[in-house]
């Protein structure tokens, strides 16, 4: 059994249920919103056979299809968002296999520039990687390289700082008044002689630090306030290991303490000197050259001779170059995965299928919506239904009635009306109201229609059991002329605080508040009316269950109006079709109701129905106000 809609699918399953033919039914397809007939999805069947062998055998399936999404992810992230900036690894690659020229030249720098990175520290193996702060908090590994040193114009740098005296790597000279050592030397302590007198510091001393002044200074900082006295001239004992000679210096103090490139301060007073001891002959020049790419590319020459733009000219091309290698190369991995997660999620739902075909061979009834009956064809081709049974067949495509009808259907049964409304296109070209439609394609037309209008004989319900008579009287006299009203009609009650139970109302307020014309209407005049009166029926306290209120409009403009007129009212209830129209309509899929289909604003026992014509085919309330929106013809009921 297959239905257009859900709201269909369930009534008809839950008239099964009803008359008791059985109760061996399954839904399959997305959640019904009848909580009796959500009892008999296939996911409730499935979760009650959960010790399927099967199911357990496909279980490591689905985890190796998980592994292979994820491999999938990080390949594409990798190949799409590889920061290069803190990482020139894949740079360098490139390099030593597209110019590997100029991969040797930065792979293996000139000397001095080897010394003056350890200068800055950058050559430390054992302080592990430097993480860099970048904006708003989020940080990054930086990139420790030649080539992150050489595209940063680092040694440039360092050049133009020895060129204007700017580069001062000690601390300059102490005041005279205070003979400050090595700081260092308070946590070499430990090492040195015990002994009670020597590099003691006096509390009583007149230029130790007050309380009131280590107050002021962190913890992280007292250290660099020690004043540290020198140890006395006093010969060593023979049994004790001779003490560290004095750290500290006479005034001006002179540091020839020497880092790890063996450079000192002294160095700095000779810039030949200094700069021999790096393994420069002479101080280079800064260059200023602007040089295109194609001849930057062919120039073999020192790539460190190089200005800061020409560099970055270089350095923007080969990261671009990089990526479009680095996804060439990662292509061919790509598709391997590709393939993979396509076999193992053929396996999963092959496995999936059979779990579901050994459950449903005992199901006497399987009902799903006609999009359902398509996505699951295989398996309900692989169950072999003799019967199908289509509702709504006047509103299905007559596509999917056929896409539906495995080999194994031996009886079709089509239930609906092909003089209501047609199934919905999205190209109105293609339509049936359209010309060119009509003539050429008429995808609109149901084949219900097609079979009616080709003059196929049908059978047709003759009796009503919806409408009361004053209602059923404005179709029986134009579409009907047989239609006959059952019993049960006669005797529905009045509408209570209305004095008659079917009018029409003309105005003259324009719609769109005037504007032009539009293809979606709306008619603030109708939508303050039909808040009053919704409000007005509430209030006889019969009409607050959910369903006995609907309000139709022609237009989802109007619809819209309504929506936000009712908001603070009463709570909304918008079908998932209409909204789906809303969010394409207002361009926010994102809407205040969010992508539910029900809404609950104040009391969930007064709710209101708001729904297009179009998606209301099918359903009933107690009371009906259909708005057209048109200021020439407008109708409530």
């Amino acid at each position: 059994m297959i239905a257009f809609t859900n709201h269909a699918l369930d009534h008809m399953l839950s008239s099964v249920l009803d008359a008791k033919i059985t109760n061996k039914v399954v839904r399959l397809g997305s959640r019904s919103a009848d909580e009796r007939i959500a009892e008999f999805s296939i996911e409730k069947l499935e979760e009650v056979n959960e010790e399927s062998r099967l199911n357990r055998t496909f279980a490591r399936k689905r985890w190796e299809l998980k592994s292979t999404q994820e491999a999938i992810k990080k390949l594409m992230e990798n190949v799409l968002k590889h920061d290069f900036e803190s990482d020139s690894a894949e740079i360098m690659k490139y390099l030593s296999t597209f110019h590997p020229e100029h991969h040797g030249y930065i792979d293996a720098p000139p000397s001095w520039i080897r010394n003056i990175k350890m200068l800055f520290g950058d050559d430390d193996d054992d302080a592990g990687e430097w993480q860099q702060q970048g904006r708003r908090g989020k940080t990054f590994t930086k990139d420790m390289s030649f080539y992150a040193f050489w595209r940063d114009g680092s040694d440039l740098a360092f050049i133009e700082a020895l060129s204007d005296g700017s580069y001062a790597p000690w601390r300059p000279k102490t005041p005279p008044q205070e003979a400050m050592g090595n700081k260092f030397n308070v946590l070499e302590q430990d090492a040195w002689p015990e002994s009670e007198d020597e590099y003691a510091t006096g509390e009583e001393d007149d230029d130790s630090l007050s309380e009131s002044e280590d107050e002021d200074v962190p913890v992280e900082d007292a250290w660099m306030k020690v004043k540290v006295k020198p140890p006395s001239p006093e010969p060593a004992s023979p049994k004790e290991a001779p003490a560290p000679p004095s750290r500290t210096t006479p005034t001006p103090p002179e540091f020839e303490t020497r880092n790890n490139t063996g450079i000192s301060q002294a160095d700095f007073k000779d810039l030949d000197g200094f700069l021999a001891e790096i393994g420069c002959a002479q101080l280079p020049i800064v260059p200023t050259s602007t040089r295109p790419l194609d001849m930057l590319l062919e120039y073999v020459g020192d790539v460190w001779t190089m200005s800061r733009l020409e560099r970055h000219i270089l350095h923007t091309f080969w990261v671009d170059q990089t990526r479009i290698e680095l996804a060439e190369s990662q292509k061919g991995e790509f598709e391997r995965l590709r393939e993979v997660h396509e076999n193992i999620l053929r396996e999963c739902n092959e496995g999936k299928e059979e779990v579901r075909r050994n459950l449903l061979r005992k199901i006497d009834i399987i009902g799903c919506t006609t999009t359902g009956a398509a996505k699951l064809a295989t398996l309900l081709k692989s169950l072999g239904p003799r019967v199908l049974l289509v509702e709504e067949a006047g509103q299905v495509l007559e596509a999917h009635v056929l896409g539906s009808l495995v080999d194994s259907i031996e009886h079709l049964i089509l239930i609906g009306d092909p003089l209501q409304l047609r199934p919905t296109l999205n190209n109105f070209s293609l339509s049936m109201d359209s010309r060119r439609g009509r003539d050429l394609y008429r995808f609109d037309m149901s084949l219900m229609e097609r079979l009616s209008s080709s003059g196929l004989a049908m059978s047709q319900i003759d009796v009503q059991r919806r409408m009361r008579p004053s209602i059923s009287n404005l179709i029986r006299h134009t579409l009907y002329p047989r239609l006959e009203d059952h019993e049960l009609v006669h005797h529905y009650p009045p509408v209570r605080g209305i004095a008659k139970n079917v009018f029409f109302l003309t105005h003259s307020h324009r719609e769109n508040e005037g504007a032009e014309d539009t293809a979606s209407k709306y008619n603030l005049y109708e939508v303050g009316m039909i808040r009053e009166l919704v409000l007005y029926l509430l209030r006889q306290g019969c009409y607050s269950e959910e369903g006995d209120i609907v309000v139709l409009c022609a237009y989802l403009g109007q619809l819209a109006k309504l929506r936000d007129a009712l908001a603070n009212e009463v709570a909304i209830v918008i079908d998932e079709r209409d909204q789906a129209a809303l969010a394409d309509q207002e361009g926010d899929d994102e809407s205040e109701f969010g992508s539910g289909i029900t809404i609950e604003h104040v009391k969930v026992t007064k709710r209101v129905r708001l729904r297009t014509v179009d998606n209301y085919q099918g359903e009933e309330g107690r009371v009906s106000f259909c708005a057209t929106s048109l200021h020439f013809l407008n109708l409530f009921l």
